[in-house]
């Protein structure tokens, strides 16, 4: 019998952590959440399951967001201690009344399908920053102590509309935390995950042939294990600034697909043509960001950000590429 494309995506990360990543850390303490009631946003998705997975496993109450009906109900199927609320940020009808009662809010929910995002860019935008705006708004108002975006490394020197939304978000958390004020932001600036929903390996998993696109292209990775080990760090240590995650590979898309291809037995093609907005390398860091000794956080290094333009709705994107330029330029005076 061939196995499903579940168990095979399986075998597969068992495979990469083995060869790439090692054990699994053990030396993680576990926090204590009990009487905490935390909201995760995009709670459905590949990475928000997993932040739900490992604060009720902690003792919190999860109050779980997101706009997609049937995965809500699916997670509620694994979870059904959840909260579920069915409610979408970009205009939402049940959030605010319910954020008096969080003590956190982790922000999991964006679009992040690169190709999609160039050629939707608006969307992309409204969904990814304006959303993010509004919601650290209502977690002022509501009280909320700590708030947590999970971002992505495309948001340093960002190449597509991605990347700049990923930029522009972490510069309103950024902000938010530079303003005062009760609520501490912070931000997790992941890497590629591998396995997670959208991802190279979700592709291939259930395909006859891999077929990738430039074999010499290189990304960062790394294995969803450590996201739950990210999640406990600033739960125990929650105060302003950017977390990076603590056990990444940087590998060419060529290494990825011969593990892929070995574990799934199937061959490789080459198309040698990158997809819209794909870049060649990505980078984990600014190089005016550098790590604490102790942990990798970062502290905020803010320069003035013309928010305002960030948020209009008459901006596009040459616009907001043109606000990141003023930025970097600051940055490297």
């Amino acid at each position: 019998m061939t196995p499903d494309s579940g168990l095979l995506l399986e075998r597969l990360l068992v495979t990469l952590q083995e060869r790439w990543f090692g054990p699994t850390s053990t030396s993680c303490h576990v926090p204590d959440l009990s009487g905490e009631t935390i909201l995760v946003t995009g709670a459905a998705g590949s990475l928000g399951s997993i932040m739900v997975e490992s604060l009720l496993a902690w003792g919190a109450q999860v109050m779980a967001l997101d706009h997609d009906e049937q995965g809500l109900l699916r997670l509620l199927k694994r979870f059904p201690d959840i909260d579920p609320v069915l409610d979408d940020l970009r205009a939402p009808v049940m959030l605010s009344s319910r954020l008096a009662s969080c003590q956190r809010v982790i922000h999991a929910a964006a679009y992040k399908d690169v190709p999609f995002g160039e050629s939707q860019p608006l969307g992309l935008w409204h969904n990814n920053v304006r959303a993010t705006a509004h919601l650290l708004r209502m977690c002022r108002e509501a009280g909320v102590r700590h708030f947590l975006l999970l971002s992505s490394d495309k948001s340093v020197f960002p190449r597509n509309m991605l990347g700049l939304s990923k930029w522009a978000a972490e510069r309103l958390v950024g902000c938010g935390a530079s303003a005062g004020g009760s609520l501490r932001c912070s931000v997790l600036r992941l890497c590629n995950v591998l396995g997670s929903r959208g991802s190279v390996l979700d592709h291939w998993r259930s395909s006859q042939i891999i077929v990738g696109t430039v074999p010499e292209s290189r990304r960062w990775y790394m294995h969803p294990s450590v996201l739950p080990e990210m999640l406990a760090q600033w739960v125990l240590s929650p105060g302003d600034g950017i977390f990076l995650p603590s056990r990444v590979v940087e590998k060419s898309l060529l290494e990825v697909a011969q593990v892929a291809s070995e574990v799934l037995a199937v061959p490789v093609e080459w198309s040698g043509q990158a997809r819209p907005g794909d870049q060649h390398e990505e980078y984990l860091r600014w190089p005016w960001e550098s790590p604490e000794t102790s942990e990798l956080r970062m502290s905020w290094n803010e320069q003035d950000v013309d928010l305002k333009a960030l948020l209009s709705n008459e901006a596009g994107p040459d616009r907001w590429k043109e606000i990141l330029e003023n930025w970097v330029m600051q940055h490297e005076r």
